[in-house]
């Protein structure tokens, strides 16, 4: 799939409102002027905290199938520019987020070797925290009388990579008790050459916002996906990674 013409569809589409629904947003402002509702108006700048779980999967294109998924939490703040000089509710939005993703993997196998039958356990543990900058079209429509927004959003994600430690930890456990099991702990850091032996991953990605926000007064709702464009992984490893992220927040 290709996500660029996607984003660039998207954005096409946020931009599609010309001059009549300028006209017919700027009769809808002098009416939400003389109604007091204690909302936000469609044509202010503003701003929004948040904080969002948020699931990643990176997939191998050597292995497909064999996914890997971290979960975890992501605390943003955005600021909402009116870029079509306050009569027109599009706004160029953009802030930061800073995430946490937790992974967690294990392969359990049974085979033998000359002190015979064994069971093998190998588990995976990976923290992985990032910063991102998002830089986002978004357009604002008002819903059920101004009680409710909905901002549709498209645009760009700059994502680096601060920390990225893993631990491998593996037993082997023998059926005859006569010999000893074995067990050992790796802790490794994904950026470093020498800890990867050369398949290290890269800190910064760009990738695309796809989403929506809901708000009810100063309160939202809002969905996130955002797929990247370069992969986190490169040479014998290729792997790209998604987003999804799904938000409450408090506008201001």
């Amino acid at each position: 799939m290709n996500y660029f013409k996607i984003l660039l569809t998207a954005m096409s589409m946020l931009l599609l409102p010309t001059t009549k629904l300028s006209a017919q947003f700027q009769n809808a402002r002098v009416a939400k002027e003389k109604n007091m509702t204690g909302q936000l108006s469609q044509m202010e700048d503003y701003n929004r905290l948040s904080v969002s779980f948020a699931a990643e999967v990176g997939k191998s294109e050597l292995a497909p199938g064999q996914d890997e998924t971290g979960k975890g939490v992501s605390f943003g703040y955005a600021h909402g520019k009116n870029i079509v000089n306050g009569d027109f509710p599009l706004y160029l939005e953009y802030g930061f987020d800073a995430t946490w993703l937790h992974f967690n993997d294990t392969d359990e196998s049974e085979d033998y070797d000359w002190h015979g039958y064994y069971t093998e356990k190998d588990e995976v543990k990976l923290n992985l925290v990032s910063v991102s900058i998002p830089l986002n079209l978004t357009y604002i429509f008002s819903l059920a009388d101004g009680k409710y927004e909905f901002a549709p959003f498209a645009g760009l994600n700059f994502k680096f990579h601060v920390i990225g430690r893993g631990k491998n930890e593996f037993t082997k456990e023998y059926s005859n008790s006569r010999y000893d099991d074995e067990s050992g702990t790796n802790k490794y850091n994904i950026f470093d050459e020498d800890d990867m032996e050369g398949t290290s991953a890269k800190r910064f990605q760009i990738g695309m916002n796809l989403g929506f926000n809901i708000y009810k007064g100063r309160f939202s709702f809002g969905y996130r996906f955002q797929p990247d464009f370069t992969k986190i992984y490169d040479d014998e490893l290729p792997t790209k990674t998604k987003t999804n992220m799904v938000s409450i927040g408090i506008k201001y």
